[in-house]
């Protein structure tokens, strides 16, 4: 029976901070104080000279703008901290379940309410850190505007350090629900993996709507019905602070005429975020050790079964009865059980059709049919190529440096075991390719031959990345996982590599013919094919090599 450990929480608090500060492990503190203080100096001077600058700059049509729009601007700036502030940690704990750590943890009677708590306070410092950064970026503009007094200005800090603390004690809370639920299943850390991915592209894709949708995401926000969400009592609580502390003495009817818009008012709002807030600490409470619970169980135990293979793999079988079609439907069976190598596909095809819905306005749709088309397969090449790069590179060719002294000791293993994954990732390419290019057309409206058009340019730039993304992992494959740094090396390389020869293609290919908008499009994809030889060429010969 395990000791009781005393501080429960703290010690677990202290061990999250610890892991988290990992890499500055003997700079710990000489790095905090420099952040905390360059943060201080950038929220106090350098942020609000910045933000003069750029309203000098722009004149009154910024300044107008701001005024006119700052109700659905705040709204929307808040709601893309808050899902980034409770997703992202989500997404970061769920790369890798934590079963021995829970184990060790467990033994000595530590409680899940211990484990929640404890993790949310070793996040504090650091994410505290980024607020601090990140608050002026949203504040600074707003209170040069309005000229809002020190007082005021102090208290928007605060109210947006709230507004972070609770959003990440509620991330908290469904990670440890989340990682408590799959933790019992055999798949647990793959599901896990999957989910990240998933929960990785919900963080961005407000950003996409800020980016291209503005008018039609402040409309919504606008809305009386963007009240039912947490982040609209905190983006208001902020306006409502900027108004009644502002400085340039804004008439009783514009103030009534914000609480129209708003719906809401300075007491509604720090109600309903004061409510939001003993709601979760009392459910992360009342739940923990109840609905939910970190403990042992199978879930240590893991047993892979095969199934009867589908019709796709029968019929692989069927036309090369040779063993490169073993290898290959090996190769399929390993990539497909892995549900972090399917969410990934998936994510490539959502992502790529995101793109278009999000331009689908008026303007967009008033231009040519060409326009359209080279716009659409233009973001279809970019976005798959990115996604091609990583997902079937990495730990999506090679698990780990184990898997070398196999592959090596077999007569031509590395060179046999490279064609199959190559061949392997063509197969599931494809497909993310194609139903991009259907449903890109289908949602913009083109004629149907286009979508034929952005399949084949699609399709090139997905082997070409492909290729990139293999051949690095081939020269450089001696990582262990895929927290490694080597790993995260080769990451780096290869989107590096597909930005640094797919844009320059682009740029030549409208040089030389501006108005051939195929050029353009085939471009970017026959240059990643040829980089991509060539890397995996080399990649091949070092892999083989004997160590």
């Amino acid at each position: 029976m395990g000791e009781v450990m005393t501080g429960k929480w703290y010690h677990v608090a202290r061990v999250e901070f610890l892991v988290l500060t990992s890499r500055q492990r003997k700079r710990r503190r000489t790095l905090g104080g420099a952040l905390l203080v360059l943060g201080t100096i950038w929220a106090l001077i350098v942020a609000p000279f910045l933000a003069s600058f750029v309203m000098d700059w722009f004149g009154a049509t910024l300044e107008a703008s701001l005024i006119a729009s700052f109700p659905e601007y705040m709204r929307s700036l808040i709601m893309f901290l808050w899902l980034m502030w409770l997703v992202y940690p989500i997404s970061y704990a769920l790369q890798e379940i934590k079963i021995g750590q829970w184990e060790i943890m467990l033994s000595n009677n530590v409680r899940t309410r211990d484990i929640m708590t404890g993790t949310f306070m070793g996040r504090v410092p650091i994410y505290g850190l980024a607020v601090l950064f990140i608050a002026p970026c949203v504040i600074s503009p707003f209170a040069l505007v309005y000229q809002v007094t020190l007082v005021g200005q102090a208290l928007m800090y605060l109210a947006l350090f709230f507004v972070a603390l609770i959003t990440l004690w509620t991330s908290t809370l469904l990670t440890t629900a989340i990682q408590a639920k799959i933790g019992d299943s055999p798949r647990g850390n793959d599901i896990a993996k999957a989910l990240s991915v998933i929960l990785g592209f919900v963080a961005i894709l407000p950003l996409y709507g800020m980016l291209f949708s503005t008018e039609t995401i402040s409309s919504v926000l606008g809305a009386q019905g963007a009240m039912l969400f947490p982040f609209t009592w905190g983006a208001d609580l902020i306006t409502w602070i900027t108004i009644l502390f502002n400085g340039i003495n804004l008439p009783a009817s514009s103030i009534l005429a914000y609480e129209s818009v708003l719906g809401s008012n300075p007491q509604l709002c720090t109600f309903l975020l004061s409510a939001f807030t003993l709601l979760m600490i009392g459910l992360a409470f009342l739940t923990s050790d109840r609905v939910f619970k970190l403990g042992f169980g199978p879930r240590y135990e893991q047993i892979v079964t095969t199934g009867r293979e589908n019709p796709v793999l029968q019929g692989i079988r069927w036309v090369l009865p040779t063993p490169y079609g073993t290898l290959l439907v090996t190769a399929m069976k390993d990539f497909g059980r892995k549900a972090q190598n399917i969410s990934k596909i998936a994510f490539g095809v959502v992502i790529a059709v995101v793109f278009p819905l999000m331009v689908n306005s008026a303007a967009f749709l008033d231009l040519s049919c060409e326009l359209r088309l080279f716009v659409s397969g233009l973001a279809a090449v970019n976005l798959l190529s990115v996604i091609g790069g990583l997902t079937f590179g990495g730990i999506g060719f090679l698990d780990s440096k184990d898997q070398l002294w196999m592959l090596k000791s077999t007569p031509k293993g590395v060179m046999k075991y490279m064609k199959a994954r190559i061949g392997q990732s063509f197969i599931f390419g494809f497909p993310m390719a194609a139903i991009t290019a259907l449903l890109i057309t289908l949602i913009i409206g083109l004629p149907l031959a286009d979508a034929f058009v952005i399949l084949g340019c699609a399709s090139i730039a997905v082997m070409g990345s492909i290729l990139i993304s293999i051949g690095v992992t081939a020269n450089n494959p001696n990582y262990e996982d895929a927290g490694s740094q080597i790993f995260k090396d080769n990451t780096g390389a290869t989107m590096l590599t597909i930005f640094l020869v797919s844009q320059p293609a682009l740029l030549i290919s409208m040089i030389i013919d501006s108005s051939n908008m195929a050029l353009a499009l085939l471009a970017p994809s026959i240059a990643l094919i040829a980089v991509g030889l060539l890397i995996i060429r080399v990649g091949a010969t070092r892999m083989a090599m004997s160590e």
